[in-house]
Parts: C-alpha cells; sequence; structure tokens
C-alpha cells in the first residue's frame, strides 16, 4: 500500500510539472475547468493520449510534447529559499481597508524552476479562495527570485507554497501570518517582482540546524532489550528520514520532516520519545566575535498539546560557554512555535555548546534548530 501511495504522489507531481506551464498560460483554475469539462464531454469513452494533449495544448498554447520530453530524463531538482509572508493592513483618508500580502520565494539552484502559491483565508480546512488570483503558478529562473505582493479585502491567514519536483523537503510549504503590520494613505497593485537571489539569512545572526551534520551531533543510542527493539523496529531503508506519530515516539532519535520545522532547504527534526535525561541532542554554535548574544531555539508544538490543554512540558537546555554550563528551559505550553528565546548571555569563546535533554513530561522530544543574535 505505501509502495503505492508512493507511486501516486510520483505519477501526481510529475503530471503537475507537465500541465504546469498550461496553467501559468491560461490560470489554474481557468485550464482544470477546462480539462474536467472536456472529460465531463468523453465520459465512459475511450480518450486517447495523444488527443487529449492536442486539445489541452491548443487550450493553452502550449507544446506539452516538448515537455513530455521530460518524463524519460533525470529531473534536475531546484531548491527554494521560502521568506515568511508579511501582510499589512492599510487604512486610506476614506476609511477604506484593504490588506497587502507580500511572500518572497528565491531560487538558490543552478536550474529552473515553477512553484505554486496557493492564498488561504481563515475556516476549519483553509480552502484556497474563489478568487484566481488566491492559486497561481510562476516560473522562477535559475539564481533568481520573486516578490509577490497582493491587494486583498479580507484579512489572509495562510500561504501555501508548493516547491512541485524539487529539492525542498516537505515540497508542500505552508506559513500562517502572525503579526499584521499597520500602514495608511498607500496606493499598491498586484505586482510580481523579479529580484536578485536571497539566502534571505539576517546579518547578525548564526543558525545551526540539525541538518548541519559537523555542528550537531546525537547521543549513543542508549541499550534496550529486544521486545522494544521489536516494536520500534523500522524498516531498513535508504531514505534518511521517517514518518513518526507521537502517540508512540521512537525509543532513539529518528529524523523526520514537516513544514513547520526549521530549514533552509529540508525542514527536518530528530524525535525521541522522552526519558531521564541521558539522551541527548548538542548544537556547537561559532561564535564570530566577542559580545552579548540573544540565544533562541526553533520550537514545534505536535497535537498532543492541541488536544490536551491541561498538559504541560517543558524542555531542559544546558548551555556551556567560556567555563560556565547553565540550565535554560522552554515551557512549551506557554512558547509561541517557531524562534523562542533561552536567554541572554555573553560569549567570548569561539565555539557555544546548546545541549537538549530527552527529558520531559510530555510523550516526545524535538530537537531542531538553534540561533544566536548579536545585540
Amino acid at each position: 500500500m505505501e509502495q503505492r501511495n508512493l507511486q501516486n504522489n510520483i505519477v501526481g507531481l510529475e503530471a503537475s510539472r507537465l500541465f504546469a506551464r498550461s496553467e501559468i498560460n491560461m490560470g489554474v483554475d481557468a485550464f482544470r475547468d477546462s480539462l474536467y469539462a472536456m472529460l465531463k464531454r468523453n465520459t465512459f469513452l475511450n480518450i486517447k493520449f495523444e488527443n487529449m494533449l492536442d486539445t489541452l495544448g491548443e487550450m493553452s498554447r502550449t507544446d506539452l510534447y516538448s515537455y513530455l520530453k521530460e518524463w524519460e530524463q533525470l529531473t534536475p531538482l531546484p531548491f527554494y529559499s521560502i521568506g515568511e509572508p508579511e501582510l499589512t493592513k492599510v487604512v486610506n483618508k476614506g476609511g477604506e481597508e484593504f490588506f497587502v500580502l507580500k511572500v518572497l520565494v528565491s531560487n538558490n539552484s543552478d536550474y529552473d524552476g515553477i512553484i505554486q502559491m496557493n492564498v488561504l483565508q481563515n475556516g476549519w480546512w483553509y480552502q484556497p479562495m474563489e478568487d484566481p488570483r488566491a492559486r497561481k503558478k510562476v516560473e522562477i529562473a535559475a539564481h533568481t527570485s520573486k516578490e509577490f505582493v497582493s491587494v486583498w479585502e479580507e484579512q489572509i491567514r495562510d500561504v501555501e507554497i508548493n516547491t512541485m519536483v524539487s529539492g525542498n523537503l516537505p515540497y508542500m510549504i505552508r506559513q500562517s501570518i502572525g503579526n499584521v503590520k499597520q500602514e495608511r494613505n498607500k496606493i499598491v497593485k498586484d505586482t510580481i517582482y523579479t529580484l536578485p537571489e536571497s539566502s534571505l539569512e539576517m546579518p547578525g545572526e548564526v543558525i545551526v540546524d540539525n541538518e548541519d551534520s559537523t555542528l550537531f551531533v546525537l547521543s549513543t543510542p542508549a541499550v534496550v532489550g529486544l521486545l522494544p527493539k521489536w516494536l520500534d523496529k523500522v524498516e531498513d531503508t535508504s531514505f534518511k528520514y521517517s514518518g513518526i506519530s507521537w502517540w508512540r515516539a521512537p525509543l532513539q532519535w529518528t529524523a523526520t520532516t514537516n513544514a513547520k520545522y526549521y530549514g533552509k532547504y529540508i525542514r527536518s527534526a530528530y524525535v525521541i520519545k522522552s526519558g531521564d535525561g541521558s539522551q541527548t541532542a548538542t548544537w556547537k554554535i561559532p561564535v564570530p566575535e566577542a559580545g552579548q548574544y540573544e540565544l533562541y531555539y526553533h520550537v514545534f508544538k505536535d497535537d498532543e498539546l492541541r488536544w490536551n490543554d491541561r498538559l504541560q512540558g517543558e524542555y531542559h537546555f544546558r548551555v556551556a560557554y567560556d567555563s560556565e554550563m547553565e540550565d535554560a528551559y522552554i515551557n512549551l505550553r506557554k512558547a509561541n512555535e517557531g524562534w523562542e528565546q533561552l536567554g541572554t548571555y555573553y560569549f567570548s569563546a569561539d565555539t557555544v555548546r546548546v545541549v537538549l535533554t530527552d527529558e520531559c513530561k510530555l510523550r516526545s522530544v524535538t530537537a531542531d534548530a538553534v540561533k544566536i543574535v548579536k545585540r
């Protein structure tokens, strides 16, 4: 079943890539409406694949056969840096209110690519809005960025970036919009700007992620009995990442992906079942110069906290710098998802070690990323 699901996902991604330029030419909604109408007209009839491509290509003014040839070749994967969406509420002199959404996506690879952006409003299922502008596919050339600026009558809640066939994991990134800025008397139009490539790195920040193999270290797995090993057994695979569940967390540090983790291209973290504090994850942060620094940890909250509002839990850190070793804690109930401050320190040594233990009252502990910001 898992193999069949994987095959279906691959076929779906390849089909999405095949028709991407048709959707760019016609618009996502217009192309899909035309496709569904054609299929409805031919219900219970056999359609030759070539005839379907001819019809769809003529409708969208796209040579689909040239892109079909790419299916037989290895696909070079672009990879993208995705900025956090910014939303600004603008109030003009006459009392007119509207919202301006800005999203920056940068293609940091040597290969051209296509992404799809979905703009979502509030709702249980977060469905895209009826406005056709809420779903669009855009080409992003290698080593360039696109800044999407759009104007909306209602407040936007989430933005979804589908990187399609890419080196990003996961390929679908949904980001919620937190703080809304306020401005007055501003004229804005829908625009897509082409800008130079950007790493989206902020000056004065040093980030160490769990993907940084030379700066991130896990403790040696604990020795457990045969029964726990059997219960915790994961299928042997060459793929680094595994699907996990919070209600039965793995007994050893296990790599997994989630759109809410931190990551430049791969949003991943290591997860382990909570224990007695003997299992650790360690980040080694290079300090560029002596000074006062704020230390942050990237917080992820799983469904355990969401489904039980009485649960309490905190992560226990040890911060080693100079000759000092200090304890630090994050209350996961009170913390915000994303970057949460651990404390402020004066660092003079060239490396700071931040150690996270598996000691926690919740079912699991997640090791993601840390950063320092010079004050």
